[in-house]
């Protein structure tokens, strides 16, 4: 079976173009089952939030994006995870071995509990591939006596330097709590083996303000009825820069949408930027699509799955029993926002599997 090439875009010329030293660069990258986020936000000081294993080469996407710019990845200081889902934390361990040795690594304070460490223990005996990154991430924390670990809660400071700042919004104290019950309740109930709970309740969402503009990072934060947890939590309490760059939560799945962020966290009208899912429930739906461009100027979807119809595959092979089938990878797709801090143009550049939506 034949292999297609997805990402030849990594090789175009544009993409490689050094940013200049005084410029902020913002990086959203796609590929249909992965999201990571890039931001520059000093002289070769660099914060990934989130990772993908870029399929042709087996390298973070960061790492084959930073190459051909001549960046090392020494220049990464800081590492957000956002949360420990399979999609958004695929090669964080190696994008850590190979970063700054003083490295700040955000995360939930979810894994200053003990019990939490229990649960992780009980599930390496699954062989899950995102828990065994987990694993691979604490063992580091470890290692380093947690000395580089930051822990994220709401409207906590991770950045400030030259008009330029960026804090974590969530999550909220209440939200630890009720997670760290569940995990007791579920231990008393199956004490063989543990797995990650399939929600978003403690994703990190990030708010970069620079020069009064505004990027708000949504990572993949649902609604909860609760008005002191997830969005609502958020909300509550906020009372700084409205953003007029949205990256959009949990690939613009109406469970994540809240009415009061758009009012209240953002400009009207912002720019949006969101990351496709393609496993399981295909996100953005259209109707995902129709509702956030009727809220954005502009809408960037990141990352696409080729479809393959099984139907043809099986008549193929029936029809002629050599039939090669070319099956073309999941494209990425990355769109990149710099602007000068010194001359305040900014630019919109999209590379690869970009689609671009006009309000």
């Amino acid at each position: 079976m034949k292999q297609g090439n997805g990402q030849n875009f990594l090789k175009d010329l544009n993409l490689q173009k050094q940013s200049t030293e005084s410029e902020l660069e913002f990086v959203v990258f796609g590929r249909g089952y992965g999201e990571c986020i890039l931001i520059k936000y000093d002289a070769c000081e660099y914060m990934v939030v989130d990772s993908f294993i870029n399929p042709e080469t087996k390298n973070p996407i960061v790492v084959d994006y930073l190459n051909p710019l001549n960046v090392s990845t020494k220049c990464i200081k800081k590492i957000v995870i956002t949360h420990w889902h399979g999609d958004h934390i695929a090669g964080i361990s190696d994008i850590i071995k190979r970063s700054s040795d003083d490295v700040k690594i955000i995360i939930n304070p979810i894994v200053n509990n003990k019990k939490f460490f229990e649960f992780i223990s009980l599930s390496k005996e699954q062989k899950q591939e995102s828990t065994k990154e987990f694993v691979n991430v604490l063992d580091y924390i470890e290692r380093s006596n947690s000395q580089n670990i930051f822990l994220a809660s709401n409207n906590r400071p991770i950045f400030g330097k030259n008009d330029i700042e960026i804090k974590t919004l969530s999550p909220q104290d209440c939200e630890i709590w009720d997670y760290i019950y569940d995990l007791n309740t579920r231990l008393l109930n199956n004490g063989v083996g543990y797995d990650i709970p399939d929600n978003n309740e403690l994703s990190i969402v990030l708010l970069l303000k620079y020069q009064g503009n505004g990027i708000l990072l949504g990572s993949d934060l649902e609604n909860k009825k609760n008005p002191n947890t997830s969005w609502n939590g958020i909300i509550k309490d906020y009372s700084d820069i409205k953003a007029n760059i949205f990256k959009i939560p949990h690939h613009g799945s109406l469970n994540a949408h809240n009415d009061d962020v758009w009012k209240l966290m953002l400009e009207p009208f912002p720019i949006s930027i969101l990351t496709t899912f393609n496993k399981g429930k295909k996100l953005p739906t259209d109707e995902d699509i129709q509702r956030i461009l009727s809220l954005s100027k502009k809408l960037y979807i990141v990352g696409q799955t080729s479809k393959r119809n099984k139907d043809i595959e099986r008549l193929a092979k029936k029809t002629i029993a050599d039939a090669s089938i070319t099956v073309i990878p999941r494209l990425i797709g990355l769109v990149r926002y710099r602007f000068d801090l010194i001359s305040r143009q900014s630019k919109f550049e999209t590379f690869g599997e970009v689609v671009k939506y006009m309000n």
